[in-house]
């Protein structure tokens, strides 16, 4: 299986994103929190969602067992 394209809509944190993936090799996810309110550089910035989604897409159930 390739994954090639991802796209995301209300799931978890995200509203919607959408993540193109054509050779891109080995990718550095970082992420950036731009809430000033909780002086977090990247918690709650959607890195973990992204894997719950490709989860998802793939087995219908999320890594944390999620299947609602």
């Amino acid at each position: 299986m390739k994954l090639l394209k991802l796209y995301i809509e209300n799931f978890m944190s995200f509203g919607n994103a959408s993540l193109t993936f054509d050779d891109i090799g080995y990718t550095l996810v970082q992420g950036i929190n731009e809430n000033d309110s909780d002086n977090s550089l990247s918690n709650g910035s959607g890195k973990s969602s992204l894997w719950e989604a490709i989860s998802w897409v793939i087995t219908g159930s999320t890594i944390r067992g999620n299947k609602d």
